[in-house]
């Protein structure tokens, strides 16, 4: 969170004035209608500081505050906070909105006496840019959502090192973590190549408790059973075809997922030959796969960030036809349908993916997406424990409420420099203490009903009042080949 690596003799602007405004030469400020309520006080400090210690022991370095200072236009209110350490200093401003680090020097001390005009000058900006804060009650009329977004995240910084003893002491464990493999070898904004050499270290850590938790659909596809996804079906009467199977769509969907999640199965049907007819079908003379190809993938229908759908159903038919040919799927006028063992069997294994099938279990469903971001097939009857209508579908979205643990890193140059240190926000998100109260589905129904969200133990149902709580099934625990 550091602003600037500089000593004595080197000095930088702050990296960010957000939180600043320009004023006007007539400016006057009424010190009686200042805002209090995000005052950092000398205990807040002591946090501060007891926050930093812990984080020095994470790292097996020694720390020791030397002088706390207070810093203000007159002796009316404390603007920023000088801390000098025995190894570098910090000017923390003293208002919570702002950016806790204004300025800081990794090696040596800062003295106000040996400092020259033009840098008392700085200091003194400083601090006008946090008594103008400081005139605003809440929110700033000049900060926008993106600058409110960035005080409401240093807000809870304050109160998270407030926290009690063991809340300190537990979230001051991840600021050892060692650095992402995926941060770029160079800082952000750097020219190629960037003129100082450096390293990235954790700048800090915002922690949100209870925080919305929400996968999100793993699955980026919502197929269905006809609509032409049922083009390379058997026909009936003549014009229709028989419906693809909703076990073909869970398990067409799954092998999507997996093509792009773990590169298996790395084709598709590129060509389906069918002459069947419902009642009629005969796998390898009158309905078989004639050719795959690795190119059809990127061109199937499906989701694209902004949550539009782009792609073709034609390549989707081909798949989803693939995957009833080899799970000895049961084509019907109106209803078809097959085993998830069929699935297993002829599907799944022989391309090399291992999976488990058992009794539904909320837990282990919603450790399969969690934890392992790996969707679950289900399947179930509906109506009665005796009913005959049993449909397959994806569980794939998992809801509820975590402890969010943001990182921040920055570069750190590895020699001074008067450069400000660029820094990446928001480059790891981890969630911890995960509480999973709803799940949602993808119900291979070309999108209907994936919206809602259900209890993980509790009756599902759709508008069509089929209601799924009976001799429920799970196919989990997807992996690929080890070798």
């Amino acid at each position: 969170m550091a602003m600037a690596s500089c000593n004595q003799n080197e000095w930088a602007q702050e990296k960010d004035s957000s939180f600043s405004s320009t004023r006007s030469d007539e400016w006057v400020v009424d010190y009686e209608a200042l805002d209090t309520a995000c005052f950092v006080s000398e205990s807040d400090i002591e946090a501060y500081i007891h926050f930093k210690q812990l984080l020095a022991k994470g790292k097996g370095k020694e720390f020791e505050v030397l002088e706390v200072a207070p810093l203000g236009l007159d002796d009316r209110t404390t603007l920023c906070y000088l801390l000098n350490y025995n190894e570098g200093w910090e000017i923390i401003a003293a208002d919570k909105r702002a950016p806790v680090v204004l300025a800081t020097g990794e090696t040596g001390n800062f003295s106000l006496e040996e400092a020259p005009d033009n840098v008392m000058a700085w200091i003194e900006g400083l601090e006008n840019d946090v008594l103008y804060l400081r005139t605003f009650v809440g929110r700033p009329e000049t900060a926008d959502d993106e600058t409110w977004d960035k005080m409401l995240s240093t807000m809870d910084f304050w109160k998270a090192i407030n926290a009690d003893e063991e809340f300190i002491e537990r979230n001051s464990k991840p600021q050892t973590r060692s650095v992402p493999d995926t941060l770029p070898l160079d800082p952000p904004g750097g020219d190629e190549p960037f003129p100082f050499l450096g390293h990235w270290e954790l700048a800090g850590v915002a922690v949100e408790e209870n925080a919305y938790y929400d996968t999100g659909h793993l699955i980026p596809v919502s197929w269905g059973g006809n609509s032409g996804y049922n083009a390379y079906c058997p026909s009936y009467d003549t014009y229709y075809k028989a419906p693809a199977g909703c076990v073909a769509v869970a398990g067409g969907e799954m092998l999507y997922y997996l093509h792009y999640k773990i590169g298996i199965p790395s084709m598709s049907p590129s060509s389906i030959y069918c002459t069947a007819t419902v009642g009629n079908v005969v796998f390898g003379t009158n309905m078989y796969i004639v050719s795959y190809s690795n190119s059809l993938w990127s061109s199937m229908k499906h989701y694209q960030a902004d949550g539009t759908q782009t792609g073709s159903i034609d390549p989707v038919a081909k798949l989803l036809a693939g995957v009833g040919i080899l799970s000895n799927m049961q084509y019907g006028n109106n209803a078809s349908g097959t085993t998830y063992q069929y699935l297993i069997n002829g599907v799944f294994t022989p391309l090399g993916i291992s999976c488990l099938y058992d009794d539904y279990n909320a837990s282990l469903a919603v450790n399969e997406i969690v934890n392992r971001d790996m969707p679950v097939l289900f399947e179930s009857t509906a109506g009665t424990a005796n009913g005959t209508e049993r449909h397959a579908f994806v569980i794939d979205r998992c809801v509820g409420t975590a402890d969010k643990y943001t990182y921040t890193y920055e570069w750190v140059y590895d020699e001074p420099s008067l450069l400000p240190r660029p820094i990446l926000e928001d480059i790891q998100i981890e969630y911890q203490n995960v509480d999973i109260t709803q799940i949602g589905f993808r119900w291979g129904m070309q999108g209907s009903f994936d919206g809602t969200l259900y209890q993980p133990t509790g009756i599902w149902s759709n508008a069509y009042y089929m209601v799924f709580n009976y001799d429920r099934k799970m196919i989990y625990n997807f992996t690929g080949p080890t070798n």
